[in-house]
């Protein structure tokens, strides 16, 4: 068996941690108290597990965040309120309005002035396309242009439907929010953070339609082959969207999301000068140090109990519950089974790490 740090080392460890060097269960910044270690003590696998979770990715762009999209659990944060500039990124709101206002198999005419910004799908006037294709133009190649077209469509006219983007801003309570046009083009008055667009991809990536888009690397509309911009996209193992921006005031902006068995997690970089390497460093940060974990029973055989009549009954969760753990907390995951509950119930079973409570779920007595 292997034996625990000696006593001086783990108490450097927690020195350690006090000055900043490690994260917690709630993910804040550190707030680890030498009775932490009392009771349970490192392994050396678990410290240098600790050691590299409090090891920040390098990351250049002037607003960054890193999201788990499971908990919600903010792991990483620059500037996250900074209202900057948002380039393209503006579409995913766009989009949202478009698919919460417009009908999809709508036939759109092009209109010349409609093209008084670039298209870079290269629309043409008096060509007819649906809107839903039009979407697709906007999130892949992202086409200023169909960001015009989609907003006279829908409001009437491009003024009226920035309205609508300013209203569900608003609503959604994005204080860093303002939008002055459909696409993202330089203005004063057009500018976000990077924790707003967070919350605009969360919103977006809850409705099918919008994470079918963005996820699509190429697509046919239009009598041309739409490509997306956003070079993650088959290059990066999960990687599935959601929107790239670049413009001389904002520079390269992304919001990122990769999926994989270990975790779901979104990324924000605005204001990059490489926007894949910071982008990939958030992203490698998490899958690295992080793991979404399934909260169960165990087996069944150790969740057999006897009711009051005398029969045999067996516990099982109501849900499905999930929790984000440092890899270092891993060892640490433990259920407690609070049995009996309130009438009616077969009681709670209690998930802890390291003394946390990570979640408390109802039980249920199934017949064997």
């Amino acid at each position: 068996m292997k034996k625990p740090l000696p006593l001086p080392l783990r108490a450097a460890f927690v020195l350690l941690l006090v000055l900043g060097q490690g994260v917690c269960a709630g993910f804040g910044p550190p707030q680890l108290a030498a009775r932490d270690f009392d009771s349970t003590a490192l392994w050396p696998e678990q410290v240098r597990e600790l050691v590299a979770v409090g090891r920040q990715p390098q990351v250049d762009a002037k607003a960054a965040l890193l999201i788990d999209m499971g908990s919600k659990a903010v792991l990483y944060e620059k500037n996250g309120t900074r209202r900057l500039p948002q380039a393209s990124t503006t579409k995913m709101m766009t989009a949202l309005v478009a698919l919460e206002r417009g009908n999809l198999s709508d036939t759109v005419v092009i209109e010349p002035g409609d093209l008084v910004v670039a298209s870079a799908a290269g629309l043409r006037a008096g060509e007819m396309w649906t809107l839903g294709d039009l979407l697709y133009a906007l999130m892949l190649p992202s086409d200023n242009a169909a960001a015009v077209v989609i907003a006279r469509h829908v409001g009437g006219s491009e003024a009226a439907f920035v309205d609508m983007m300013n209203s569900k801003a608003a609503e959604w309570g994005l204080t860093d929010t303002h939008f002055a046009n459909p696409h993202g083009l330089d203005d004063p008055a057009h500018h976000s953070s990077a924790r707003d667009l967070a919350q605009i991809a969360m919103r977006g990536l809850a409705e099918p339609r919008f994470a079918a888009i963005v996820s699509t690397a190429e697509r046919e509309a239009g009598g041309r082959t739409l490509r997306n911009l956003n070079q993650l996209l088959g290059s990066y193992v999960g990687a599935e969207g959601v929107k790239t921006g670049t413009t001389e005031g904002a520079g390269q902006c992304l919001v990122a999301l990769a999926g994989r068995g270990e975790g779901r997690v979104l990324s924000v970089v605005l204001g990059s000068d490489d926007r894949y390497r910071d982008t990939r460093a958030l992203l490698d940060y998490y899958y690295a140090n992080y793991r979404t974990v399934p909260l169960d029973l165990g087996p069944k055989g150790i969740n057999v109990i006897r009711r009051s009549d005398g029969s045999k009954a067996v516990l099982a969760l109501e849900g499905q519950p999930t929790a984000l753990l440092p890899l270092w907390q891993l060892p640490w995951l433990q259920v407690l089974r609070v049995t009996p509950g309130a009438e009616g119930t077969a009681g709670m079973a209690r998930f802890v790490a390291g003394g946390t409570l990570l979640a408390e779920e109802p039980l249920n007595a199934l017949s064997p």
